[in-house]
């Protein structure tokens, strides 16, 4: 899995100092698309179960992702459980930790 932030500055931002908002990806090195079981969680669409491929890391800019395999546990936002958390910091100052389940 390839971890990587992104940003999206907001359109009608002109001269304010609104931030845009963060979004970290997951990514199947393979394929450049979400991997077949979840890494960082799933969502309902329709009747369906998705595989996430990126969820929000919040307001700002997001710094590069670190990367924590410590004791077992579940995200509570995600349902994921694992050992490795996902971590990325935005330009806010918010921390933003994801439980991720490696490929």
């Amino acid at each position: 899995i390839v971890f990587f932030p992104s940003y999206v500055t907001p359109e009608d931002s002109g001269c304010e100092s609104s931030p845009g908002t963060g979004t970290l990806y997951a990514l199947f090195y393979l394929t450049g698309s979400a991997y077949t079981e979840s890494a960082i969680g799933t969502e309902s669409v329709g009747g369906n179960t998705n595989v996430m491929r990126s969820v929000s890391v919040g307001s700002g800019m997001a710094s590069q992702v670190a990367v924590h395999i410590g004791a077992q546990g579940t995200d509570a936002g995600t349902g994921v459980s694992s050992r490795a958390t996902v971590c990325s910091q935005t330009s806010t100052g918010a921390l933003t930790c994801t439980r991720s389940k490696p490929a």
